[in-house]
């Protein structure tokens, strides 16, 4: 059995770009593996960054268990990515767009100057039929005007480089099969709240860029299979007036009675 492409390339996070670059190549070959009837699915490998996901094309990889670490000793873990930023205001959403999905019932608004990307995997299925994930996703992300760059050997060494570049601000939705999927150093597991609702919080470091932060809150689905995950992730030298945007966002998400898919 051909082994995952996130095997063969490493687990680091970032690796989702390297396989997105090759998918081009190799995705009718992918395709080509899938039973009769099947369609090798355009989706990340396990451990992509939540920036990899939505709108991204890649080869077909099955879902793999993602090792848990021992949380980060001395770490600060107040605060929404567990750096000990707290109690951060909000700020107005008067000019802010709204997005809203019926199928899984959530809605939140966002910046009307920030990207929007949405992808579903529907009707995709990997060589054995498994179900392509996340099964949907949808990202907003901030301009790429008001993000930085990775310069090596100025702001990052080669393997900071890999990792989101500075200023980066990112919400994200998606459905997938499992909790805090994605790979990197655990700085804190727990409970965390969002409309009311209790979810399961981990938050994250890049493994090679200790501050660069991605934050999952999942909520498992009626189906007992399934997950709703909230994704949060920021750059390094990101201020909190820039975070404060962003846990806005959060503080917009709504669950809603969702149609039946």
């Amino acid at each position: 059995m051909r082994r995952p492409l996130s095997v063969l390339m490493g687990t680091h996070r970032w690796r989702g770009y390297v396989v997105a670059a090759l998918a081009s190549a190799t995705l009718a070959a992918g395709a080509v593996c899938g039973s009769p009837g099947r369609q090798a699915a355009p989706t990340v490998p396990v451990g992509a960054p939540p920036s990899a996901v939505a709108g991204a094309q890649t080869v077909y990889v099955p879902p793999v268990p993602l090792v848990v670490h021992t949380p980060l000793p001395g770490a600060a873990q107040a605060g929404l990515f567990a750096d000990g930023i707290t109690n951060l205001a909000t700020v107005s959403t008067t000019t802010w767009k709204t997005y809203s999905n019926s199928t899984y019932g959530f809605t939140f608004k966002y910046p009307a100057n920030w990207s929007l990307s949405e992808t579903d995997s529907a009707g995709h299925y990997g060589p054995n039929g498994e179900p392509s994930y996340p099964l949907h996703s949808v990202s907003v992300t901030n301009p790429a005007a008001e993000q930085g760059a990775n310069v090596p050997g100025k702001n990052c060494n080669q393997s900071s480089c890999i990792g989101p570049p500075p200023k980066m601000l990112g919400f994200y939705v998606a459905i997938w099969n499992s909790q805090c999927g994605a790979a990197g150093d655990l700085v804190v597991s727990d409970k965390w709240t969002i409309d009311g609702k209790q979810g399961s919080r981990c938050v994250l470091q890049s493994q090679n860029d200790n501050a660069s932060r991605f934050t999952y809150i999942s909520f498992p689905e009626g189906d007992g299979i399934n997950f709703l995950t909230v994704s949060l992730e920021k750059g390094r030298g990101v201020l909190p007036s820039e975070q404060q945007v962003l846990e806005t966002i959060l503080s917009t998400f709504t669950f809603a009675v969702a149609s039946t898919p």
